[in-house]
C-alpha cells in the first residue's frame, strides 16, 4: 500500500508527460503530413536516450513462450507490454498486452505497475523486449523480463494472437 502511495506522484507525472508527448507528436504529424510517426524518420528532440550500461545483463531476463504462458495462467499474471514502435490495429498482438513503444519507455516508466507485479516486454523477435527489460531492471524493477523470440516464438507454438 505504501509503494502505491509513494508511486502516485510519479504515475501522475508519467501521464502528464504522455499527454505532452502526444500533443507534440500531433504537431509533428500535422507539420510533416504523416499518419504515423513511428515509421517516418522525423527528427524528435524530446526523446531521451537509454543510459543502461552495456555490460548490465542480469540473469533470468528472458522467458520462453511456454514460461510466459504458464505465468499468465498463475494467480498473479504478469503485465504484458508491447514495445514495438507502431501500434497498427491490423498487426498481431498477444491478448491482454498494453502498447508502450520502446522509444518512449523512459518518459512513461511511471505508468508501469510497481513491484511485486512482474513485467514481460515483447516485440516481433525479442530484441527490443530485451532492451526494455534491461532498462527497467536497471531502474530497480526486479520483476522485468522479456519474451525470448518475441511474437514469432509465441505464435509458432500455436498460441492465441489478436489482429490480422
Amino acid at each position: 500500500m505504501l509503494k502505491r502511495f509513494v508511486n502516485l506522484p510519479f504515475r501522475l507525472l508519467g501521464r502528464a508527460a504522455r499527454a505532452v508527448q502526444d500533443r507534440q507528436d500531433a504537431v509533428m504529424r500535422d507539420k510533416h503530413g504523416v499518419g504515423d510517426l513511428s515509421d517516418t524518420p522525423v527528427p524528435t528532440r524530446n526523446l531521451p536516450a537509454f543510459d543502461t550500461p552495456a555490460d548490465f545483463e542480469p540473469m533470468g531476463l528472458g522467458w520462453s513462450a511456454t514460461e510466459v504462458e504458464q505465468a499468465l495462467q498463475s494467480a498473479a499474471p504478469p503485465f504484458l507490454v508491447d514495445v514495438r514502435p507502431a501500434n497498427d490495429p491490423r498487426a498481431q498482438r498477444i491478448p491482454g498486452s498494453e502498447h508502450l513503444p520502446l522509444h518512449g519507455l523512459s518518459l512513461r516508466l511511471a505508468e508501469l505497475p510497481p513491484e511485486p507485479r512482474r513485467l514481460v516486454f515483447w516485440d516481433d523477435r525479442g530484441e527490443q523486449g530485451r532492451e526494455a527489460a534491461r532498462f527497467v531492471r536497471f531502474r530497480g524493477h526486479d520483476g522485468a523480463h522479456y519474451l525470448a523470440g518475441g511474437l514469432r516464438a509465441w505464435s509458432a507454438g500455436g498460441r492465441k494472437v489478436e489482429g490480422a
